[in-house]
């Protein structure tokens, strides 16, 4: 889960410049990518539907942050943004809601950690110290699988 969101989330940044068409398109996708996953952190402090016996909604909500990441992908590769839809308005619902599921995903998988029924905590907390080289694993690969994606000249406009 940890590296999958940290992935779509350090290679969105570095697409924006292509999704927007202007400077004031950028500087706003820039303030909602910086400002939004705050709000879907303190989202997870409230809103636990995981903390129940059941396990769905982490996948669902890791899947959904999947399926828009993938939206604003193809929304920024040369060859299939003609054949996306791509109005502005939904360019940035779909940037915020990505930026919600980013902070509330990273945050709950730490919770979901946290709350794990375990004999010792030394458990709990290797989890949570390979939770955090997950996300810095997945942050490596999002820079670098956009730094590829920007040399070889595969986003729009480049």
């Amino acid at each position: 889960m940890m590296l999958v969101t940290s992935v779509s989330t350090f290679l969105v940044p570095g697409s924006l410049p292509y999704m927007g068409e202007t400077q004031k398109d950028l500087v706003w996708m820039n303030v909602i990518f910086l400002v939004v996953p705050a709000v879907g952190t303190a989202t997870a402090a409230f809103f636990r539907p995981f903390s129940r016996s059941t396990r769905v909604f982490p996948w669902s909500s890791i899947v959904s942050q999947t399926i828009v990441f993938s939206y604003l992908l193809l929304c920024t590769i040369r060859h299939s943004r003609p054949y996306v839809y791509h109005e502005k308005w939904l360019i940035y619902l779909a940037l915020v809601i990505f930026a919600l599921l980013s902070g509330y995903n990273s945050t709950m998988v730490y919770l979901i950690l946290r709350q794990e029924e375990v004999v010792e905590t030394a458990l709990v907390e290797q989890a949570q110290r390979w939770a955090g080289f997950a996300y810095q694993v997945g942050g490596f690969i999002g820079i670098f699988t956009n730094l590829g994606l920007l040399h070889s000249k595969t986003y729009f406009r480049s």
